[in-house]
């Protein structure tokens, strides 16, 4: 029960970050606008006459920013827990 009550007061100051918003939010969503401004720019410097993307690279573009914005998350996570973890042991020491 301890443990359950740990795990999400760690996963709830985390959520709440600012850092936790940068990382899973606004940098993926920073990356995909460049990557949609830069094939737009070469697909007007191909011609006007060029096709839309095929399904499949828009899949995999929506995918890695998934996968970006999970990534993220669990390093922010995995980071709080540290911290806390040595805050404990030198807590111990003292």
């Amino acid at each position: 029960m301890k443990i359950g009550r740990v795990i999400r007061w760690e996963f709830l100051q985390n959520v709440r970050s600012k850092q936790f918003l940068i990382i899973t939010i606004l940098i993926p969503a920073i990356v995909g606008i460049g990557i949609f401004a830069v094939t737009r720019a070469m697909g007007e410097e191909i011609g006007r006459s060029a096709e839309p993307p095929p399904p499949l690279i828009i899949g995999m573009f929506i995918a890695f920013i998934l996968f970006l914005g999970a990534f993220m998350s669990g390093v922010m996570t995995l980071y709080g827990v540290m911290k806390e973890k040595q805050s404990r042991v030198v807590e111990m020491m003292m």
